[in-house]
């Protein structure tokens, strides 16, 4: 195998970092299932059981063949076997490779270009050949590039076409590890940047942005969209152009030259790319934390946010490594939980980026720096909604330990979450979402403890609901190896069973980075390759070993005993779950239940209106699904008072008593139509005297029931009313007409009538004197219920005169 020392001691100096120095880069060669992994037709069955994994493919050793020449990253890997351009063979396998560029079309077939690894002839370097896997097949063909590395120069200059977009059968890529890939809505595959080969004789850091078209003509065709297609001398990179402000797009506009960045593809379609290590508006190496999304239809960047540059932040991220120095960005990480147009993730290189079921970003660790100016490996979570452009900070620190150097993780209990767990801080660790919308991370180059930085196999996964981790499988240890200096190579061999296609509780991937994950169509999790530790307890290198984890179940859902909904009296409220050993948390405030919430012991009596949620967890499950329940208490209404006497007239004052039915009741009264209550209204204590017009109103109020309405009773008083109607002296003419008045004492109107008519009539208050005589006249005032207190008739009044002949 011819070594690559020339290149790697010189062209990779800058992206080195304490815990790449000592080790081989990583490993990133993408192939499909057993059967390609095998070179065989034949693919044992395999029967993975919930929560274990299953070694499916791929050798436990590294065999005679294995080589410990990191310092020269002269590092066994498997030759290429390519077969017929085009054609699909068991036989076929891409050589082993780290940091492949590889996609998912939309066949569910898997393509994979490049990365650094070795070629048909087992030299190392950057070859250009373009790969697919058949996944209905179980069958790799190579569709493009060459089979070997052409002479010293251990890679391939790229051919870009003379007219942007235009596809054709010469153009294509560079040779190069650690870009940026995704698949459109169209199947077409998508390349921006990473480190290899310009379109001359240089390599460097890249930001040239590629399709291939699968569909063109024989095997497919790439064209060059944007970006340079060369870079400025040896190690070099091209400058980012940004716009002034953030959220504007154009033709011109377009992210730097970079390595190790992540990205996401929205429900549109659309790339998101985040960070990495590269070069920013000035030209300056560093950490970014620069946020860019590509539309394909437009062929247009839009910078959304994050720093435009660098900044002035550089720490050495470890004493033993003091010239390894990057400048970045730290984070602003507001209120944990909370999205806010401020928050914004420290710089980064190398973390997990993974899209959940709403189409949300998610990031997690990396390389570079938190809120202070602390270079480190990072175990923050971040959320981000593309739809509002608004980070938050989820989980994990904000701020580096005590020691600089160490970010360690805080484990718990296997198999079970809790609020206070989380993993440590490391890089190139794999991750997924699952099928409930779980992220999942495993492995990765980290730390464990303060003291311990290796390669550790520990699986996590994070529950959003809850806002808790859980360690579900791996060791929360570094086995062997120097894991204090920071230079050697310390991990955890892995377990594997007697035969591939076997699962047991007791098998277990060894500790690794720089692999390849992806969920399954089922949503278990697949993990191929990585370097790390084969089933020996010494030895280290780049694995080909293919293992599959079958996501555990969540458990059952809590029931509620006595559904949510109205109850006139309190409900008593059991919680019950179908999943054996499963511990019951709830909260009846509605907010979220954790495992730091109260445990469900025997029951919950719900005597006011109010909102429980409950959470089953159960070792050996993933958390469940929140139950929710509503209810509402109305207790019954207390009676309305009743008054004794009751409403009416009276002929003199009256003495009112006030009563309930229901037990325990306190009346509350009020006089003059004023409304009762307990603040404003008086407390019954006994018979109320009324001797005027009066309206009562009163409540009842008693533990255990709503108030009553509002009872009322109006009360009046009745008084006697006279007519004040003046004798009438003197004698009249007959043909006269006589004004009469007088009076009643209720202030109601007088009526009169005559009792003489020959001699004298009436009309209204006019007498008309007809013939002598005696004129008889009386005066009544009938009475009026709606009048206070005079309800009853006058007593009639009468008078007489004389009446003489007139003249």
């Amino acid at each position: 195998m011819k070594s690559a020392t020339a290149p790697f001691s010189k062209d990779l100096s800058h992206p080195v970092t304490r815990r790449q120095a000592a080790i081989p880069r990583k490993v990133a060669a993408f192939a499909g299932l057993l059967c390609a992994l095998t070179m065989g037709a034949a693919c044992p069955a395999v029967n993975a059981q919930a929560g274990e994994w299953t070694w499916v493919g791929g050798n436990s050793t590294f065999g005679s063949d294995y080589t410990a020449d990191g310092a020269n990253f002269n590092v066994y890997a498997r030759p290429g076997v390519y077969g017929m351009q085009g054609q699909f063979a068991s036989g076929n396998l891409p050589g082993g490779r780290f940091d492949s560029i590889y996609w998912t079309d939309k066949s569910g077939n898997e393509w994979v270009f490049s990365g650094f690894g070795d070629d048909a002839d087992g030299n190392q370097g950057f070859p250009n050949d373009l790969w697919e896997y058949s996944a209905s097949k179980g069958q790799w063909a190579w569709m493009g590039g060459s089979t070997t590395i052409q002479g010293t120069d251990y890679g391939h200059a790229g051919v870009c076409p003379s007219t942007a977009g235009a596809f054709n059968s010469t153009s294509m890529p560079g040779s190069r590890y650690s870009g940026v890939s995704w698949t459109d809505a169209s199947g077409n595959l998508w390349l921006f940047g990473g480190f290899g080969y310009d379109a001359g004789s240089s390599y460097g850091y890249l930001n040239d942005m590629w399709e291939f078209n699968a569909t063109l003509g024989t095997y497919g065709e790439w064209t060059w969209l944007d970006g340079s297609c060369t870079v400025p001398g040896a190690n070099g990179g091209t400058a980012g152009v940004y716009p002034s402000q953030p959220g504007t797009t154009g033709t011109s506009y377009v992210p730097g030259s970079r390595i190790n960045a992540v990205s996401w593809i929205d429900r549109s379609g659309n790339l998101w790319l985040f960070g990495g290590l590269g070069f920013d508006s000035t030209g300056t190496m560093g950490w970014l934390n620069d946020l860019w999304k590509f539309e394909p239809s437009t062929k247009e960047w839009t910078w959304m946010g994050g720093g435009s540059t660098v900044g002035s932040s550089c720490s050495p991220l470890h004493t033993t490594y003091p010239t390894q120095v990057f400048c970045g960005q730290p984070g602003s990480y507001g209120t944990r939980g909370k999205f806010a147009a401020s928050n914004l993730p420290g710089a980064r290189a190398n973390a997990v980026g993974l899209t959940d079921s709403e189409g949300n970003f998610w990031l997690f660790g990396g390389n570079g720096y938190f809120a202070e100016n602390e270079q480190t490996f990072l175990n923050d979570l971040w959320e981000y909604n593309p739809d509002t452009n608004e980070w938050a900070w989820i989980s994990g620190n904000s701020t580096v330990s005590a020691d600089a150097a160490a970010n360690p993780g805080v484990y718990g209990t296997q198999g079970i979450p809790a609020v206070g767990n989380y993993p440590g801080g490391r890089i190139d660790a794999y991750g997924w979402t699952d099928a409930y919308g779980n992220i999942w991370i495993f492995g990765g180059q980290g730390d464990l403890t303060a003291t311990s930085d290796g390669f550790p196999n520990d699986l996590w996964v994070y529950h959003p609901p809850t806002g808790e981790w859980t360690w579900m499988n791996g060791l929360d240890t570094l086995a062997n190896g120097d894991c204090t200096s920071g230079v050697g190579a310390c991990g955890v061999p892995g377990v594997y069973p007697a035969n591939t296609g076997d699962t047991a509780a007791t098998n277990e991937p060894g500790g690794r980075h720089a692999g390849v994950n992806w969920t399954g169509a089922d949503g278990n999790l697949w993990l191929l390759q990585g370097a790390g530790f084969d089933s020996s307890t010494t030895n280290y290198g780049l694995l080909n070993d293919l293992w599959e984890y079958q996501t555990p179940a969540p458990a059952a859902e809590p029931v509620f005993k006595a559904p949510g909904g109205t109850y006139t009296a309190k409900a008593l409220v059991t919680l019950s779950d179908g999943t054996a050993g499963a511990t019951i948390y709830f909260t009846t405030d509605g907010t979220t239940p954790t495992t730091d919430s109260s445990a469900f012991k025997s029951s919950i009596d719900v005597t006011r209106s109010e909102t429980i949620k409950a959470l089953a967890v159960s070792a050996g499950y993933l958390e469940s699904a929140i139950a929710s329940a509503t209810y509402t208490i109305v207790p019954p209404q207390a009676a309305e008072p009743t008054f004794t006497p009751g409403h009416g007239s009276y002929t003199a004052h009256v003495s009112v008593k006030l009563s309930d039915e229901t037990p325990g009741a306190v009346i509350y009264y009020a006089l003059h139509g004023k409304i009762p209550s307990v603040a404003s209204g008086t407390r019954y204590s006994g018979p109320i005297d009324i001797d005027s017009l009066t309206t009562v109103k009163a409540i009842a109020v008693a533990a255990g029931y709503l108030d009553s309405d509002v009872a009322t009773s109006k009360y009046i008083i009745l008084k006697a009313q006279t007519i004040d109607f003046p004798r009438i002296t003197g004698t009249y003419d007959a043909g006269t007409e006589l004004r009469l008045h007088a009076t009643a004492s209720s202030g109601l109107p007088v009526s009169f009538a005559s009792k003489t008519p020959k001699v004298c009539t009436v009309s209204k208050a006019t007498a008309s004197l007809l013939a002598a005589g005696t004129c008889t006249i009386v005066a009544t005032q009938d009475g009026d219920p709606d009048f206070p207190y005079y309800d009853a008739a006058a007593t009639p009044v009468t008078r007489g005169f004389a009446v003489a002949k007139s003249p």
